[in-house]
C-alpha cells in the first residue's frame, strides 16, 4: 500500500495558510490516509466540502444532515487504551439489571462525586427483554479522583461497564 505523503502534506500546508481548524485537519488527514490507502470505492468519508476540495476526493452528497447545526463525532478504534492526558470529557457504557432503582443507584455515583453527565441514551440489550445498555457522556479525565470514584462505583453496580473513549 503506497500512500502519497507528499500530497497529503502539501494538502495541510495549503489548509494552514487557510486557517483551517486543526483538530479538523487531524480527521481529514485519518479519513484521506484510509481512503487513499485501501482504494476500496465502497468507503466514503463524512466530511466538510472544503476537506474534499483539500484531498481530491468525489463529492457524493450534500447536506446530508438531518438536523441544522448538527455535527459529527469521529471515531478511531484501536486494540489497546490510548488516553489523551488533557482530555476533558469521557464516554462510557453499562448495562444494568432490570430492577426497581438500578438506574437511579448507577447515576448516584456520577452526582455524589461532582461530576457532571452531559448525555444518557438508553438502548435495548439484544436477546434480554426489558434490560437496556446505557450509553453516558460525563465531563472528566481518568485521572480526575471524582471521576475514578464514579466509576469504581459504576463497575461495582452494573453487569457490565466499559471506557469507550476519553477525549
Amino acid at each position: 500500500i503506497k500512500i502519497h505523503f507528499k500530497h497529503v502534506i502539501h494538502n495541510l500546508s495549503t489548509a494552514l495558510s487557510n486557517n483551517v481548524n486543526y483538530n479538523m485537519l487531524k480527521s481529514i488527514i485519518f479519513m484521506y490516509i484510509v481512503i487513499m490507502a485501501e482504494k476500496d470505492k465502497s468507503q466514503a468519508a463524512v466530511a466538510s466540502r472544503t476537506a474534499g476540495e483539500l484531498y481530491g476526493l468525489k463529492e457524493l452528497a450534500s447536506s446530508i444532515n438531518d438536523a441544522k447545526g448538527n455535527t459529527t463525532r469521529f471515531l478511531i478504534l484501536a486494540r489497546e487504551a490510548v488516553y489523551e492526558k488533557a482530555a476533558g470529557k469521557l464516554s462510557i457504557v453499562f448495562e444494568i439489571p432490570h430492577v426497581s432503582g438500578s438506574l437511579y443507584n448507577i447515576l448516584g455515583n456520577i452526582m455524589f462525586n461532582g461530576v457532571n453527565m452531559t448525555m444518557i441514551e438508553s438502548r435495548p440489550v439484544p436477546q434480554k427483554p426489558f434490560e437496556y445498555r446505557f450509553f453516558v457522556d460525563i465531563e472528566g479525565n481518568l485521572s480526575d479522583a471524582s471521576v475514578k470514584n464514579a466509576l469504581t462505583g459504576i463497575r461495582a453496580e452494573a453487569q457490565m461497564m466499559r471506557i469507550l473513549g476519553n477525549y
